[in-house]
C-alpha cells in the first residue's frame, strides 16, 4: 500500500538501494579494516558494484559497507524510508520521526504508520511537495480518484 500511494503520488520510490558507508572500509585480502576520509554518501543501485579503494596495508581492493534503506524516494536530494517494526510510544497513533545521518535525510515510520491510510496520505503529501513530484496535479486530490 505504502509503495503503491508513493508511485501514485508521482514518487518514483527504489527499493534495494545502498548508501555507502566510508567510516568502515574492509580489504578483501588482507581483511584489514579501515576508514577513509570520504565525506561523499554516494546513494548506488541493486546493479552499481560497490566503489572501492586501495587499502593502506596490502594495496589489493578494499570496500565500504553499505547501509540498505527500505526505500529511497531520491538519490539527489538524498532521501531515504526507513519501515521499522516498533510500536509507537504514542497510544493509538501514527508516527513518522526524521533524522539526518551520513548526509543523507532519514525518514522512519512505523509499521502502524503504513497501514493508517490518513498517514500515508500526508506523508505522501509532504515527499511529493519536497521532491518535485511528477504528477503534482494528485498531491491535493482524493487518491485513486
Amino acid at each position: 500500500m505504502f509503495l503503491a500511494s508513493l508511485n501514485w503520488y508521482g514518487i518514483a520510490a527504489e527499493r534495494d538501494c545502498r548508501i555507502v558507508d566510508w567510516s568502515s572500509v574492509r580489504c578483501s585480502k588482507c581483511g584489514d579494516e579501515s576508514s577513509v576520509e570520504n565525506t561523499d554518501a554516494p546513494i548506488i543501485g541493486p546493479q552499481d558494484a560497490l566503489p572501492s579503494v586501495s587499502c593502506p596495508k596490502c594495496g589489493s581492493d578494499a570496500t565500504p559497507r553499505a547501509f540498505l534503506p527500505d526505500l529511497v524516494v531520491s538519490r539527489e536530494k538524498r532521501i531515504v524510508i526507513e519501515i521499522s517494526g516498533a510500536k509507537s510510544s504514542i497510544h493509538d497513533r501514527s508516527k513518522v520521526d526524521f533524522y539526518y545521518r551520513v548526509g543523507t535525510r532519514w525518514i522512519e515510520v512505523t509499521n502502524e504508520t503504513v497501514k493508517s491510510a490518513m498517514a500515508v496520505k500526508a506523508v505522501c503529501q509532504a515527499l511529493a511537495l519536497s521532491v518535485s513530484s511528477s504528477h503534482p496535479e494528485r498531491i491535493w486530490s482524493r487518491e485513486g480518484s
